[in-house]
């Protein structure tokens, strides 16, 4: 059976837009805004808080870019890293 495209996704040029991908894209926000990881996973209806924790590492890996982004502007700006710590 073939899948037809809705007028709307193709108006807007949504080709590669799924379901899955906007569920996720709304979930990833909620981690990404500190809601509660064990209320996400009751949203999400998930039974195993690992499969959540996904979710979380995204979280936690744009922090650590933060992160490293601004010790590199403070070591071009004062010319010392004193004001860094090792973040890995």
């Amino acid at each position: 059976m073939a899948v037809r495209r809705d007028s709307t996704q193709e108006t807007l040029g949504l080709h590669d837009v799924t379901p899955h991908a906007l569920r996720h894209t709304c979930y990833t926000r909620h981690i990404l805004g500190c809601v509660d990881v064990k209320l996400v996973m009751e949203w999400m209806g998930h039974s195993d808080l690992a499969t959540t924790m996904r979710y979380a590492q995204i979280r936690e890996m744009l922090w650590r870019r933060c992160c490293r982004f601004l010790c590199m502007v403070l070591t071009s700006r004062f010319g010392a890293q004193r004001y860094c710590h090792q973040v890995s």
